[in-house]
């Protein structure tokens, strides 16, 4: 359903600046709206509050603080990592991303490292500054450190390629804490780089390096268990932190212009299995990782799953200026149709 809706703009300080009418906007699942010039990033882990990252009314590509959302999507408090670590205003900490760690633990990941907060009866709270052996790593190809876990890779070409050449293929690394200069393969087989589409569309990446943070949105983690969506292979990795046993989930078969992603619900046990075939996302529910129930189809990039929604962005216009909607559709469990059979979990 398509028509004009009201949406809050939040700006500066905890005012509602403007009520801004958006035309031409699908409300259907609709979470949230709001011009780019300010909130750059969001990540919404339930449907009590989201995280977003402010930037400077001045100078919009400094970044001014982490705010939370309440349910009304209103401003309810914030937390600015530049003050945390007295970082003077003419700069500023890159914030990368912010992980999850249970219902309402959060880590954010920073330049400075990594700092665990929680989030209760709409408040910020630090519980701890600086995580040891947390954070961005860009040494050799690392990407980022999870809880003394170093995790990086390596592609199979030495230069520059263009994203789907077959020479970019990546292959994943994990550095024990107990072993601090061995690397731990991952994936290591060249024959995985069957498709040349990657589920992450973007137009404007025509080059990567290893230096690049490009395929940082292909690792997760949950529960105690580092996930790798190995791009082009057809395959998701999962690393056992605490046997540090490699298994890994054999997709069904794609063409070239096809691909799989797997991902957990944020808020539940429910796993999700999405195929992107041309400009389209089909979704379908995993059950015991065997068979792979269809659920709906989406014509966005889905970002994350939040206790049976799926969350997504899309991007509009309004007076000229660019808006970024955020979307939480509910998934309908109804839809039982004969399901795709996977070949299953195997243990390496």
């Amino acid at each position: 359903m398509r028509t004009s809706v009201f949406l809050f703009l939040i700006f500066c300080g905890a005012t509602l600046r403007s009520v801004a009418q958006v035309t031409d906007v699908d409300i259907h699942g609709l979470f949230y709206c709001n011009e780019n010039a300010e909130i750059s990033r969001t990540w919404v882990f339930s449907e009590n509050y989201s995280l977003h990252l402010r930037m400077k009314e001045r100078f919009p590509w400094q970044i001014r603080d982490v705010i939370l959302l309440n349910r009304e999507n209103l401003l309810a408090d914030s937390l600015s990592i530049n003050d945390l670590f007295g970082v003077p205003p003419s700069k500023f900490i890159e914030v990368f991303d912010v992980l999850p760690e249970n219902t309402n633990r959060y880590v954010i990941v920073h330049g400075n490292g990594a700092t665990l907060i929680t989030v209760e009866q709409n408040r910020i709270s630090v519980v701890q500054k600086q995580i040891p052996g947390f954070g961005v790593q860009w040494k050799y190809g690392a990407v980022l450190a999870l809880h003394g876990f170093t995790v990086g890779y390596e592609r199979a070409g030495s230069t520059k390629q263009r994203i789907p050449d077959k020479r970019n293929f990546p292959f994943f690394w994990v550095i024990f804490p107990e072993q601090p200069t061995v690397r731990h393969w991952i994936n290591r087989d060249m024959s995985d780089a069957i498709a040349r589409t990657d589920f992450f569309p973007d137009k404007n990446l025509e080059f990567i390096t290893d230096k690049t943070n490009y395929y940082r949105q292909y690792i997760s983690i949950r529960d105690s268990v580092i996930i790798f969506n190995v791009p082009r292979s057809n395959k998701c990795f999962f690393l056992h932190l605490k046997t540090r046993e490699v298994s890994y989930l054999q997709f069904p078969s794609v063409n070239k212009n096809e691909c799989y992603f797997f991902f957990p619900d944020a808020q539940n046990h429910r796993e999700y299995l999405v195929k992107r075939s041309e400009d389209s996302y089909l979704i379908y529910e995993l059950r015991d990782r065997k068979q792979a129930y269809f659920r709906m189809e989406i014509d966005h990039v889905p970002i994350r799953f939040v206790n049976g929604r799926v969350y997504y962005l899309v991007e509009t216009k309004m007076d000229g200026k660019k808006m970024t909607c955020h979307y939480l559709r509910s998934i309908d469990f109804d839809n039982d149709e004969k399901p795709i059979l996977l070949e299953g979990i195997r243990i390496r």
